[in-house]
């Protein structure tokens, strides 16, 4: 049974989160997310499991994430009633996860659906009671953006909101956030007012990717329409994931309680 953490609307973003027992994988941590992924994609339909192969953008993401309470959960993400209606019809019914890398069966413990829509993050972003100029973001699984064949392993902002800027307005049937001058705003008027960030890799099938983890703290000048966009688009990130590989595990984000906050209006 599915626990349900918000209200039904339309156009649902879901995030489920699966509490897993890892007792039988002593080698279990951030980096089996791939061979999770792999898991799902044999459960799937075989017709969407070759559509998605072939997206340069897939509407959905998933990662593992530790918390010290509750274990290892496995967090599956959708942005498309399609993407959670296949998802769903394949995993639904699954108790064990079998995981071939290691030979090792992980049961299920439990699940918790939580469920927004495109709407109101706009809604709750733009027409909330209040706001704030900064923006606290912790990158939880490895992170990185990849330009001309290199990878980056750090947080340009630049590839941070274009990416979230097409995801966005790909998967949202109701909304759009692109124009002309978005991009060019976001970069101009946001500066990092702190860090605390460190390399690292993810590995994937016998190769590391150079990758960072941690957290940055953005601060949006100008109008606070801008301030608005930035804080949207970030809480959106939290369920499209950031960068590359975000089908893998990578690029997971989640948003800080905001601080130095405004009244609107």
């Amino acid at each position: 049974m599915y626990v349900i953490m918000a209200k039904k609307v339309k156009n649902m973003i879901k995030m489920l989160n699966v509490r897993l027992d890892t007792s039988a994988d002593s080698s279990f941590g951030i980096n089996r997310s791939s061979l999770l992924h792999g898991f799902m994609m044999d459960k799937l339909d075989p017709g969407f499991a070759d559509d998605m192969h072939t997206q340069s953008i897939r509407p959905y993401s998933q990662n593992l994430f530790y918390d010290k309470n509750a274990g290892w959960i496995w967090q599956i993400k959708t942005l498309t009633d399609n993407a959670w209606n296949n998802i769903d019809a394949a995993l639904s019914d699954t108790e064990t996860i079998h995981i071939r890398h290691s030979d090792t069966d992980l049961r299920i413990i439990s699940r918790e659906l939580y469920e927004t829509s495109f709407e109101e993050l706009f809604e709750e972003s733009y027409f909330g009671d209040n706001y704030s100029k900064y923006t606290e973001i912790e990158f939880v699984t490895p992170t990185a953006f990849k330009s001309n064949g290199r990878y980056i392993n750090y947080p340009d902002l630049r590839m941070f909101f274009s990416g979230l800027i097409r995801k966005y307005d790909l998967c949202s049937d109701k909304t759009s956030v692109y124009t002309e001058t978005l991009l060019d705003e976001l970069t101009e008027r946001i500066t990092v007012s702190g860090y605390n960030l460190k390399s690292t890799c993810f590995h994937l099938e016998g190769v590391r990717i150079p990758a960072f983890i941690g957290r940055i703290t953005l601060r949006t000048d100008g109008h606070t329409n801008l301030a608005h966009m930035t804080n949207m688009l970030a809480s959106f990130g939290q369920y499209s994931g950031v960068g590359i590989k975000t089908a893998l595990g990578m690029g997971a984000i989640k948003l800080l309680p905001q601080r130095k906050v405004y009244k609107n209006g």
